[in-house]
């Protein structure tokens, strides 16, 4: 700094620090555990007002970092235990801890499978229908008719109430036009699929009152092609208006 009067001038030079703030501090735990195929979070918390977020390593697949909130979020799709380094960061710097994932395995349940968990499943027939955790629909699992034989049959079902739109995801590889997947309502057909048939959506509108819904995979006389069954995935049952 100078400082000039008729003489001369004097200067002088001056040190100025700037204090940067605390750097924040993470306060949420330290773990977090989730399961393949449900919905997962976890909110990155700290002291000292953050503005931003990082992970340093790899998050579990299906996982992703909002790197403004700190929210940690998505639906796991593989079973792992691994660790990270979550960092929340102002303008002081960088805050860091050591966050340790636990997914863990889907319980092969029909419901599960077909992410219709509220509801009550049976199955029943000649053989009964099976998780899958190949080739599914959503790529973690879904259901698959049983094994038959000629003249056979593989039914699974659940009790709906209406007035409802009910959706799902079928498909079939099958003899075509002989051996087919057939979806009814109270023991009426709705709709049915035969032959190589891709992963395809299906809405069916459901009165009011009580309902059971049933997908049939069925097989004629002779001959066999394929897979031989049928598939389902991704059932939603919205609850009826009152």
């Amino acid at each position: 700094m100078r400082a000039t009067n008729p003489i001369g001038t004097g200067v002088k030079t001056l040190t100025i620090s700037v204090a940067s703030g605390p750097l924040p501090v993470i306060s949420s735990a330290g773990t977090a555990a989730g399961v393949v195929g449900s919905a997962f979070r976890y909110q990155i918390t700290a002291t000292n007002s953050p503005t931003s977020y990082r992970v340093a390593g790899t998050l579990p697949a299906g996982l992703a970092l909002n790197a403004t909130t700190g929210l940690i979020s998505g639906t796991p799709s593989a079973a792992v235990t691994s660790s990270v380094t979550i960092a929340a960061t102002n303008v002081g710097g960088s805050g860091t801890k050591a966050l340790t994932f636990t997914i863990q395995p889907r319980s092969a349940s029909l419901a599960n499978a077909l992410e219709a968990t509220s509801n009550s499943w049976t199955t029943s027939g000649n053989a009964v229908w099976k998780v899958i955790t190949s080739g599914s629909y959503d790529g973690v699992d879904a259901a698959r008719s049983g094994v038959i034989g000629n003249e056979q049959q593989s039914s699974m079902q659940t009790t709906v109430t209406g007035p409802i739109t009910l959706s799902f995801r079928w498909k079939v590889d099958s003899e075509s036009g002989y051996d087919f997947l057939r979806f009814n309502v109270d023991g009426v057909q709705k709709a049915s699929i035969s032959g190589n048939v891709a992963w395809q959506a299906r809405n069916v509108s459901i009165p009011s009152g009580n309902h059971t819904v049933q997908w049939v995979y069925e097989k004629d006389y002779s001959e066999a092609s394929g897979a031989d069954a049928g598939f389902v995935d991704t059932v939603t049952i919205p609850r009826a208006a009152k």
